[in-house]
């Protein structure tokens, strides 16, 4: 059995009740909704990517009874449409269907265990670890990678039997089976017929779209909107259209040394 009080968004198939799954928590920010069988766990914002004549477009944060309506509508297959920083967990009840996600960017992590005929999953490998189905063996080959380039590469994670979800993957577990799977990957499809111009305007856009979307969407997370200025053009360009973007000042940091 797992341990009910950990803070770690976990599962256990095999401790199962009533047909359903244990779920704890990704954070304090986890939106929780149980909605026409389904149950969702979603940490983040998610919105639905379109392209327009001007580049893409990216929508205001969908809510999570909007992403359950999506993958109702065509299981899994939501992901490919969606963009934000975000992890999720939706367990289908109809199906004893469980699928755990993370952003194209993995900005939120999710570690999963899956040994022994017992799976779980967190927001942190520690969470793991607390969990009284889990062993705490290193395994010496992830160690090799350590030792020999002083971290440890994604999707593998110190301890035997434990991974990490990479960017754009999504695990099922269904069926005591646990497939990973990927919806997402960069493409570099070359436009040889536009200006650099037309180039430099359409970077500017998406720049704009993707802090107006984090920043001020319907869903953000915080009121208290900052950016740490390192010195260079990315923070500074940052910075800059913060303050065009909103009324009052942009509160700005910056670390220095001596």
């Amino acid at each position: 059995m797992t341990n009910p009080t950990t803070t770690a968004l976990y599962t256990n198939v095999e401790s199962a009740v009533s047909n359903d799954v244990v779920f704890g928590s990704f954070g304090p920010r986890t939106v929780d909704l149980e909605f026409r069988d389904c149950r969702l766990l979603l940490d983040g914002n998610l919105g639905i990517a379109s392209r327009g004549e001007s580049g893409p477009n990216l929508s205001e944060p969908i809510t999570a009874r909007e992403v359950i309506n999506r993958y109702r509508a065509g299981g899994e297959t939501f992901l490919n449409d969606v963009k934000g920083g975000f992890r999720l967990a939706l367990w289908d009840r109809a199906k004893q269907k469980l699928i755990v996600a993370v952003d194209p960017f993995a900005t939120k992590p999710v570690y999963y265990f899956d040994k022994g005929g017992h799976f779980a999953f967190g927001a942190k490998l520690s969470d793991l670890t607390k969990l009284n189905s889990v062993d705490r063996q290193i395994d010496p080959n992830v160690l090799f990678f350590y030792l020999n380039h002083s971290f440890v590469p994604a999707p593998y994670c110190i301890y035997q039997g434990m991974h990490r979800l990479q960017p754009g993957e999504y695990l099922i577990w269904q069926n005591q089976r646990l497939d990973v799977k990927q919806y997402w990957d960069i493409e570099y499809n070359e436009d040889f017929t536009m200006t650099e111009q037309a180039a430099a305007e359409q970077v500017y856009a998406g720049v704009e779209q993707a802090l107006k979307f984090y920043a001020f969407g319907k869903h953000r997370q915080s009121d208290q909107i900052g950016a740490f200025l390192s010195g260079g053009t990315d923070s500074s360009t940052l910075v800059g259209l913060l303050s065009k973007l909103q009324a009052t000042p942009v509160k700005s940091f910056s670390v220095g040394f001596t």
